[in-house]
């Protein structure tokens, strides 16, 4: 190694002269000590003399074998020497990358299948280290003969930058026909794919990657079917669909993503085995954000997902967030809230969907229920197949005739009229820029949380602007409301709020001086307590449940078995705290914690398998996870997050 022991203690005595983090005493603090770090990595990496295949350093840099790195010259054959003198050493070095490296054609990586015994890495250092393509190429290929299934294996991306010149080239990272067990770690994507095959995918996850700009052929991962793909904790924006299997995705993983502005559907499945999707936030994108409606559904799990529709869905019945179609399937949906139609299926006609806690905030198909379905007459035979419906249990209003069926009483007038037209509030402007009805009400508890919602629908006037607020009397203070504009359909809106007083005003205006009408419907204020559990009954009348539930010691019974459900939430479970599941069952566990969640298999002598789950996650004892493991008899869920959790455990058992 001639004088790199000389250099390797500079190096040492260069970090040791760094900045320690706790001294940092602003942003430009952490900033320039990252900046001297990687110089320091940097000009150690080019001290080292002799940094070539035959050494027996643990790096490989492109530039030892002629590589420009200015993102034009092609470098590609320099690229494939680096790789090539990487893979001839045991165990393969890492190739370190410090420039964009242009690409004019495919470099190949050759690594059997199930002959490996370690990873190939390819490292990017700095904030732009990676591969640029000018042509519609796949960067990295094989020659390694594929027939039926991928070929080359083991090989882990990090911190790489992918680009194309163009968006409308239908350029990929990976040939999909040759690579499996691929892992690519903070790498970025920028107007480029990541695979297409028409061979089935195994074993390729994307975490903390950023995705932007991927339009051209409209799928960033596209497959004729998969086993064990995870896209975990992405940022991924202004692409096309993110992921789409013309065959069976099985253990198919999708959490922590966040998904915006997408030109078509972000997830397309012809049908799941074992998969989980949540928790995402998906917000903005054409067409259903979950497309399962291809294929039968088994073993789903999708929890936690915020689903935010376009203005034109929202308002669309023919639109929902998750599209599951006319094919069976085992689903499990918790706590999942859309502001718009969640799923394009009637939850109580379906006997395969367990649904808990999940909100449409505007359903399309009954406007004045806030559940996941409409509403309707059910028996108690309807609950043998698993599923407890969701309706709104009648509570107190504080509002005197918000519902305007016959007339307007208990509302005042300012520079308007009012009249009871179709079942609506009818303000005719007289006068003046800002007409309003009002009303008082009174009774709230302070410290408590309450609903406000109310309808507008444009009158005579057009679509104008709207103004409906909530002052706190006596003193007008603490508004809470929205403004908008009417359209020529009655649109709901709803307000969250905390009371800071007993009494408030009630004011709806219509905004504008324009001579005309506007109208309102279904003004309420009620307690969110109030959206309790209603008891089941059994001779045969009508079930009433409200859009959240908490089911308790419910013993649901189909077929020729009986399956029990159990169900727990807090929302401050201490780190290390437990909870213990019924003795001596088996049965199938969810369970999330703050950002964490998974699936667990319970066996009868206290056994515990874990199904699927994000990272943090275990069936063990372990620190740092969210734990399920065996309790002797039964098992136990552990909080071991190192902090305070909100703990969700739902468990089906017999």
């Amino acid at each position: 190694m001639g004088e790199s022991p000389r250099r390797g203690k500079g190096m040492i005595e260069t970090l040791r002269n760094l900045p320690r983090p706790r001294d940092f005493k602003s942003l430009d603090d952490a900033q320039r000590y990252s900046e001297d770090l990687l110089g320091a990595l940097e000009r150690w990496q080019v001290e080292v003399p002799d940094r070539n295949a035959t050494t027996t350093d643990l790096f490989v840099r492109p530039e030892t074998y002629g590589a420009k790195g200015d993102g034009v010259h092609d470098d590609t054959t320099a690229i494939q020497a680096a790789i090539d003198a990487c893979l001839a050493a045991t165990p393969p070095k890492s190739l370190t990358l410090s420039s964009v490296y242009a690409l004019a054609s495919s470099v190949n990586i050759d690594r059997l299948v199930d002959t490996q015994t370690s990873d190939l890495r390819i490292v990017g250092l700095g904030s732009k280290s990676g591969f640029r393509v000018t042509t519609a190429i796949n960067m990295f290929s094989s020659t390694l003969v594929t027939t039926t299934a991928p070929r080359s294996e083991h090989i882990i991306f990090e911190d790489v930058y992918f680009e194309c010149s163009e968006e409308s080239l239908a350029a990929y990272v990976l040939n999909g026909d040759k690579f499996l067990r691929v892992k690519f770690i903070n790498c970025r994507f920028y107007r480029i794919h990541l695979l297409t095959t028409a061979l089935y995918t195994q074993s390729i996850a994307l975490t903390k990657c950023a995705i932007k700009w991927c339009n051209a052929g409209g799928v960033f991962y596209n497959c004729a079917a998969s086993y064990d793909i995870s896209f975990e904790g992405n940022l991924i924006e202004w692409t096309g669909t993110i992921y789409r299997a013309t065959g069976l995705s099985a253990v198919f993983r999708f959490i922590n993503n966040l998904v915006e502005g997408l030109s078509a559907s972000p997830i397309i499945t012809t049908g799941t085995v074992g998969c989980t999707i949540g928790p995402n936030y998906f917000e903005e994108n054409i067409g259903p954000h979950i497309d399962l409606s291809g294929g039968a559904n088994y073993s789903l799990s999708l929890f936690g997902n915020g689903l935010g529709a376009l203005p034109a869905q929202i308002t669309d019945p023919s639109y929902s967030a998750v599209a599951l179609g006319t094919f069976p399937g085992t689903i499990v949906s918790i706590g999942n809230q859309c502001n718009a139609r969640l799923y394009d299926v009637d939850l109580l006609a379906n006997k395969n969907i367990s649904s808990l806690g999940d909100q449409s905030l505007s359903d399309t198909i009954d406007p004045t229920f806030s559940g996941v379905v409409s509403c309707k007459t059910i028996n108690v035979s309807d609950l043998t197949s698993g599923y407890i419906p969701y309706h709104r249990v009648p509570t107190f209003d504080y509002v005197v005739n918000g519902g305007f069926d016959t007339n307007v009483e208990g509302w005042s007038a300012s520079d308007c009229t009012l009249d009871s037209v179709g079942g609506c509030l009818e303000i005719t402007r007289t006068a003046g820029d800002a007409q309003a009805a009002s009303q008082t009400i009174t009774g709230l508890v302070i410290g408590e949380p309450y609903i406000f919602s109310f309808s507008v629908k444009s009158g005579t006037s057009g679509n104008e602007t709207f103004y409906v607020s909530l002052y706190r009397a006596p003193d007008w203070l603490d508004a809470q409301g929205l403004v908008g504009k009417s359209s020529g359909t009655l649109k709901t809106y709803t307000v969250n709020f905390v009371a800071t007083a007993v009494s408030y005003y009630i004011v709806l205006h219509k905004y504008t001086a324009t001579p005309g009408t506007m109208l309102f419907d279904a003004v309420s204020v009620m307690e969110k307590t109030g959206l309790a559990d209603s008891p089941l009954s059994t001779d045969g009348t009508d079930v009433a449940c409200s859009g959240k539930i908490n089911v308790s010691g419910v013993q649901l019974i189909g077929g020729t078995g009986t399956t029990k459900l159990f169900s727990h939430q807090a929302d401050d479970l201490a780190d290390d705290g437990t909870v213990t599941l019924p003795d001596a069952t088996s049965g199938m566990v969810l369970v999330s914690c703050n950002a964490e969640a998974g699936t667990w298999l319970v066996q009868t002598d206290g056994t515990v398998t874990k199904i699927s789950g994000s990272t943090n996650t275990a069936a063990a004892d372990t620190d740092a996870n969210l734990c399920v493991y065996d309790g002797g008899t039964g098992a136990i869920v552990k909080n071991r997050l190192n902090a305070t959790g909100e703990i969700r455990i739902v468990y089906y058992y017999n």
